[in-house]
């Protein structure tokens, strides 16, 4: 039949046609790698088409496992791995720059895809201009410079089996060209710059089952685990919290969160619960609800008698003490649960003091008992790195060892993270205070390479703002031992100091055409250089958040907090915990336990402490809020600060009576620093807080030489709320003033200074005399006034009584004629 004809001859079309078509994909795919592995080794990239229109290339270096892992990994900036978020800049011929990716031992890494977004100057040589991406030393991809097209987007499979536990090096090198010929290998159009923010790292991770010894803590609390760590903390029934359970959390916070360094540590609480689930016989907390433990790693803290319905007997059995021991949680062996515990209220006390001091990997067990902590006495202002006035420190006391740097010291960061061993930190106390003019000197050991360019230099920076300049113009080489260098006092800040030494060597010979000797480009800083700091008082002005952030000032000044008292409005368990993060950041920042601090419900009988008050606005007791910037009320003072400032300035340098002013003093930070210079207007006001969080500082109502700070806010739920978001160091870092409010999800706080300073520490008198004289120099014009007045009448006087002693017989004819 003709259709059946016509069918049949249309049958080996159709097959041939979808033969056709199904292979084209493949043999354009065939031929695409053949293409790939033919290409030259340096840019195995593949290169997409691009029109001129849209001058941007995307390369997809393994799509497939793309999309695996952007199912579902943890997905993290780039910047989130650097010490300063800003672009990572690679210029001149040759540069490199390399970002550290943690990695925890409690994971299994299963898969991880870099995304990277970078421009590069339109400049380049496109055959000579490429990027390297390396992972601890192996190359993982080439990326062609294509100055035709300079916004690259990359994707990048990293093997997971490089990726190891530890700090992975994340290596970015770029070869830069603009010509075939000689070329200035500094020359400015030479440049890539990689987007921190835009570029991801993705993480296919699972958390590893955990058999946990105490030994192991360190990495149980591991700040390179992803993702914001949070902690629980269990005690026992009933609901309503004691003291001794409020300090033992308190404890227990700390020691945790001193484990993480710098990261911040969200804590929440909760009271056992029981349940029957999980067998007797295998389980290590059979009575324990663990439904509400399996999104965190928790502690479960309690008397024996306390804990007996919640833990198996063979934990049970060796509680004969303070007893510290940790074990996987039942429910999901990759959390575990920290024991902390004793036969009484002082064991349990002693068990989680233990915990805070515990930063040796001993014992390798699971668990142990504390019969005593014998604490060394250490003097008021002790911590790590921290310096004292009148001091000499060698360079070694801050962890700096002997350390050569080679090359000629090109920075990709305006930062310089290029040479981090050519860092030391020093920690200033927050209340130091001395004469403007008063240095701090650096004695330097160090040398250098010969057939230097006289223009080679080493340039000091201090907290990342350029202080001083050496220069290296001896063309020989030379060694220096106790080059003096001084930097004056007034620029170092309370705390956290970066000084910063950044070499910048210059070869003899230079231009184009020639060859670069770069061997002798070298530097070494010795171990032995010193800091010698002059002398100084204790002595500051009040209120400033600026200094309980960077130092935790007042209330680390003496050894563990002593002298400290943390009130806690109430005692349910949102307030709790948001007093136990209070506590734990400020551990952090200080580098050792509050352990000498009290923290209650109520108030003690001695009341000559400095206060912190954590707790809603309306459960704050109101005479804890009397002399507060803010005084809350049914009608609440508050303040608003005036558009208009007065006028003000410093005093200029000239002026025919300057010679008359005395030099100036100051603390490293005074009232000044932070204090915003306008006059609020008082309004009295019905209102009240809803969504907002804040934070005030002020003079203690309870003892007037000391200090009180509020973290309050409307509700439990909200003030919680806002205590995690206060420790994240981007709003942490922006507390100043005495008067701070914040919200969820506002990215800067909003902040004034208001009322009169108080002043905080012991100064000597013609120290004091100085200070008020450099601070308010009226009242040296009168008493000089006064001085001048005194001295004409004791002239007078004593003018007076020599005339009478030796010139009476001349008065005497004096008045006869």
């Amino acid at each position: 039949m003709p259709g059946i004809s016509k069918s049949r001859t249309a049958l080996p079309l159709i097959v041939g046609l979808v033969f056709v078509l199904g292979l084209f994909p493949a043999l354009t795919a065939e031929a695409q790698r053949k293409s790939r592995a033919s290409a030259p080794s340096r840019a195995p990239a593949a290169d997409v088409a691009r029109s001129p229109e849209a001058p941007t290339q995307s390369l997809a270096l393994d799509a497939a496992a793309a999309r695996t892992v952007k199912s579902t990994g943890l997905t993290l900036p780039i910047a989130k791995f650097m010490k300063f978020s800003q672009p990572i800049k690679l210029r001149y011929i040759q540069d490199e720059f390399t970002v550290f990716v943690p990695i925890s031992e409690r994971l299994k890494v299963n898969s991880a895809l870099l995304h990277l977004q970078l421009t590069n100057s339109i400049s380049l040589l496109r055959e000579r201009s490429q990027l390297a991406v390396r992972l601890n030393g192996r190359i993982m991809a080439q990326i062609t410079l294509n100055p035709q097209a300079p916004e690259s987007r990359v994707d990048i499979r990293l093997p997971a089996e490089l990726l190891k536990p530890g700090y992975n090096r994340l290596t970015f090198t770029v070869a830069q060209h603009y010509t075939y010929k000689c070329e200035d290998p500094t020359a400015p159009e030479l440049w890539t710059d990689i987007d921190t923010v835009a570029s991801t790292l993705t993480l296919n991770a699972d958390l590893l089952p955990l058999a946990p010894r105490l030994s192991d803590m360190n990495t149980l609390f591991d700040a390179k685990l992803w993702g914001d760590p949070s902690f629980t903390i269990v005690t026992a029934p009933p609901a309503a919290m004691r003291d001794d359970q409020l300090q033992w959390g308190a404890l227990t916070a700390q020691g945790a969160a001193l484990r993480l360094n710098y990261v911040p540590l969200s804590i929440r609480h909760e009271t056992a619960a029981s349940s029957s689930r999980y067998s007797a016989s295998t389980a290590a907390f059979p009575g324990l609800d663990q439904e509400r433990l399996q999104y965190s790693d928790s502690a479960l803290v309690g008397t024996k008698a306390e804990l007996a319905q919640f833990v198996s007997p063979r934990i049970l059995d060796g509680v004969a003490g303070s007893f510290l021991g940790v074990y996987p949680l039942d429910a999901d062996p990759r959390r575990f649960v920290l024991v902390v515990s004793g036969t009484t209220a002082a064991e349990v006390t002693q068990a989680a003091r233990a915990l805070t001091v515990m930063n040796f990997p001993y014992p390798d067990t699971a668990s142990m008992l504390v019969t005593k902590i014998e604490p060394p006495e250490l003097p008021s202002y002790a911590g790590k790195n921290i310096v004292s006035e009148d001091g000499i420190y060698r360079f070694s006391k801050f962890d700096f060892r002997s350390t050569t740097v080679k090359g000629p010291g090109g920075s990709a960061l305006v930062h310089d993270e290029h040479v981090e061993s050519l860092h030391i930190e020093v920690v200033m106390p927050a209340d130091l205070f001395a004469h403007e003019n008063t240095n701090v000197d650096l004695e330097l050991h160090f040398a250098y390479g010969a057939g230097l360019r006289k223009d080679s230099v080493i340039n000091i920076y201090l907290n990342d703002r350029f202080e001083k300049a050496i220069g290296l113009t001896v063309e020989a080489g030379v060694v220096y031992h106790k080059y003096r260098v001084s930097i004056p006092l007034r620029s170092f800040q309370p705390g956290m100091n970066d000084l910063r030494f950044s070499p910048r060597l210059v070869p003899l010979i230079t231009g184009e055409c020639q060859i670069y000797n770069t061997e002798n480009l070298i530097l070494t800083i010795f171990e032995d250089s010193t800091l010698t700091m002059p002398k100084a008082s204790h002595y500051v002005a009040m209120p400033s958040l600026r200094l309980l952030v960077r130092t935790g000032f007042p209330y680390t000044v003496k050894s563990g907090g002593t002298g400290t008292l943390v009130h806690v409005a109430s005692n349910d368990s949102k307030t709790v915990a948001s007093a136990w993060m209070v506590l734990a950041k400020l551990a952090q920042r200080h580098l050792r336990a509050l352990d000498q601090a009290l923290i209650s419900f109520g108030l003690p009988q001695s009341q000559d402490h400095d206060l912190i008050v954590v707790g809603s606005i309306s459960r704050v007791q109101p005479g804890l809020l009397k002399g507060a910037p803010l005084e809350y009320a049914k009608l609440s003072r508050v303040p608003y600060s005036v558009a208009v400032e007065q006028p003000s300035g410093e005093r200029t340098a000239g002026g025919p009576l300057q010679w008359l002013l005395p030099g100036t003093s100051r603390p490293l930070e005074r009232g000044g620093a932070d204090v915003d210079p306008s006059k609020p207007v008082i309004m009295t006001q019905a209102s009240d807080l809803t969504k907002s969080t804040l934070t005030m500082q002020y003079r203690s109502p309870l003892s007037s030489g000391r200090t009180a700070t509020v973290f309050a806010a409307a509700n439990e739920d909200v003030l919680l709320q806002g205590m995690a978001e206060m420790i994240k160091p981007e709003l942490w870092e922006d507390l100043q003033g005495n008067l701070v409010v914040w919200s969820k999800g506002v990215e800067a706080v909003s902040w004034q200074k208001v009322g009169a300073d108080y002043h905080v520490g012991s100064i000597s008198a013609p120290a004091r005399m100085e200070f008020y004289f450099s601070n308010y120099p009226w009242f040296w014009f009168i008493a000089l006034i006064a001085l001048i007045a005194l001295l004409a009448v004791l002239t007078t006087r004593m003018l007076n009584r020599f005339r009478r002693r030796n010139h009476a017989k001349l008065e005497e004819m004096q008045r006869r004629t």
